[in-house]
């Protein structure tokens, strides 16, 4: 029996194919488990993977993704590589590294080759939901037309009438 890609298991769950994605790439799932936990609206969004190669599928396919990767005492190389080819190829992604303590030495480097942030600690995951929420705002599906634009933009909901979609009830 085949192995199905990544890109078998993503296209039946997502006829739209989103654009914007949380793509997680962690040997353990510690990281992607926290999230969850924290706040279940991510869930239809995460995407998993346990290797670069596969996390680079998972941004052709959703080329504005929030990016979490997984540094260990063996990848800091690959990681380099992935993040410079990231920052130049795929400019609406942006990438987090998750580590640990003892990696800290590699921090400087990873920043100046584009991730936006080193955690070493779940315990840090409220900085990290502010940056995954801001980064989903920022690349939020245009509204389809102008009266829904403005409606999104209101402090409150708008009740809609049952049997009239376009009409708004005060």
């Amino acid at each position: 029996m085949d192995t199905p890609t990544l890109r078998q298991l993503i296209e039946p769950r997502s006829p739209t194919r989103p654009l914007t994605r949380l793509v997680l790439c962690e040997q353990q799932n510690d990281w992607a488990i926290a999230i969850v936990r924290a706040q279940r609206r991510l869930r239809p969004v995460l995407c998993e993977t346990r290797s670069l190669c596969q996390m680079s599928d998972a941004l052709e396919l959703s080329p504005r993704s929030f990016l979490g990767i997984e540094l260990t005492a063996t990848n800091f190389e690959s990681i380099l590589t992935t993040l410079i080819n990231v920052s130049r190829n795929y400019p609406q992604a942006v990438a987090v590294i998750l580590s640990s303590r003892h990696l800290r030495k590699y921090e400087a480097v990873l920043r100046q080759a584009g991730a936006i942030d080193f955690l070493v600690s779940t315990r840090r995951l409220p900085t990290l939901l502010e940056m995954i929420n801001r980064h989903f705002n920022l690349h939020a599906p245009v509204p389809s037309s102008s009266a829904q634009s403005v409606w999104q933009r209101l402090p409150w909901q708008p009740r809609r009438d049952t049997t009239d979609a376009g009409n708004v009830r005060q």
